[in-house]
């Protein structure tokens, strides 16, 4: 699907229908969780630029002295303007056209240009030039008063800490109004301590959709889980593969809750196997969680793969962060890595970040559809086919 073309209808091809993407959107309240980060960003981006909707409400927490709405400003700002981000010392830029190789430095958005030579050649040039860009400059090039674009953004201070993560009166009105949501926001480092990341991908999730309960306007969740939260299986089917051991999630956090770090991470390993990490294996208990617990919601799960740099939108090579395949192209682009260890014959599954986001637009209104016609308890209810020899 090109994301550029989702002002457009989207076919159905399981029931042969149309979904009206841009009407589902028109006048709506969507509320995002996770809208500072990566994915979050573009997200939030792309619903302003092409998409009706009538507000935004981003729940945000408080960082490092800095309140929700500072932060939203932070966001969209100049990037001349603030010091936002000191989590990162670059980024990369990688477009698709040629003398556009860009490798970006700060989380602000300040893009340094260097040289890509055609063909398979590159090399770095000395820095030459100096561009400012941030996320929302595409918005401001193209909309005549971007101020009113920009005032439909609601940032509320949130403590997702706490069984009572919103205050009132916010949290009122955030489930008198909210008709579409994305939970964006998860934990993805695999360092993170166990309880950390649980508490985060699981205990987070638990508690929004338990107050969405009583949302009457709700009309669509999408989760965002993980390509690799089944990933110790060879085949992966649409489906909640209810296979947790010792008992599932449930019976693992009553075994957990008396002891000590040190005694958790000693079981960790047991615990997640077969799964290789802490955040795959929180992706999957969330998953579990929401086929348990919340199949009368209109909720779907979306499992994105590793996401990398945009191919469109909001500019060609877009991001702000270093992770994965970003953090590897940086010190190959700059000729300090001539080779790494890695399997040859590997084919990771990999999408742009603008895709990505194009897919869990649309998933949003295929939810509200599959909901009307009682199908999302069908597909959390389905079973298993037998794999294939």
């Amino acid at each position: 699907m090109n994301p550029t073309d989702l002002g457009q209808n989207v076919g159905n091809s399981e029931k042969g229908k149309v979904l009206q993407v841009s009407e589902f959107y028109r006048d709506s309240v969507v509320l995002v969780t996770g809208g500072t980060g990566f994915l979050g960003k573009v997200l939030v981006e792309k619903l302003l630029r092409s998409f009706a909707v009538k507000k935004i409400v981003l729940l945000i927490r408080e960082k490092r002295g800095t309140s929700a709405s500072q932060r939203l400003q932070q966001m969209i700002s100049d990037p001349l303007t603030h010091e936002e981000t000191g989590f990162i010392d670059h980024a990369v830029v990688l477009s698709t056209h040629a003398l556009r190789d860009v490798a970006r430095k700060d989380g602000t958005g300040l893009l340094y240009v260097t040289r890509w030579l055609s063909g398979s050649e590159r090399v770095a040039c000395p820095w030459r030039k100096e561009v400012h860009l941030t996320i929302f400059d595409t918005i401001r090039a193209s909309v005549v008063h971007p101020d009113k674009v920009f005032a439909k953004l609601v940032a509320i201070d949130t403590d997702f800490t706490s069984d009572e993560f919103l205050k009132e009166p916010d949290k009122t009105d955030i489930l008198r109004e909210t008709q579409v949501v994305f939970h964006v926001m998860a934990a993805i480092r695999f360092d993170l301590g166990f309880q950390t990341i649980m508490d985060t991908n699981v205990t987070v999730t638990e508690r929004l959709y338990n107050m969405l309960r009583n949302a009457p306007r709700l009309q669509a969740i999408v989760h965002v889980s993980t390509f690799y939260s089944n990933c110790d299986r060879s085949h992966i089917e649409e489906c909640v593969y209810d296979d947790i051991r010792f008992g599932g999630w449930e019976n693992i956090r009553r075994i957990l809750a008396p002891l000590t770090e040190s005694e958790k991470a000693k079981l960790m390993p047991a615990i997640i196997s077969p799964l290789p990490n802490n955040y795959v294996f929180s992706k999957k208990c969330a998953e579990v969680m929401i086929q348990q617990q919340f199949v009368d919601l209109p909720v779907g799960i979306f499992r994105p793969p590793i996401v990398t740099p945009s191919y469109r939108e909001p500019e060609p090579g877009w991001v702000d962060c270093i992770q994965g395949v970003t953090g590897l192209c940086i010190p190959i682009l700059k000729q300090h890595v001539l080779w790494y260890y890695g399997e040859p014959t590997a084919c990771p599954a990999i999408t742009p970040v603008d895709y990505c986001i194009a897919g869990m637009i649309t998933a949003a209104c295929d939810i509200n559809v599959r909901h009307e016609e009682n199908r999302v308890r069908a597909s959390f209810d389905r079973h298993v086919s037998t794999p294939p020899v």
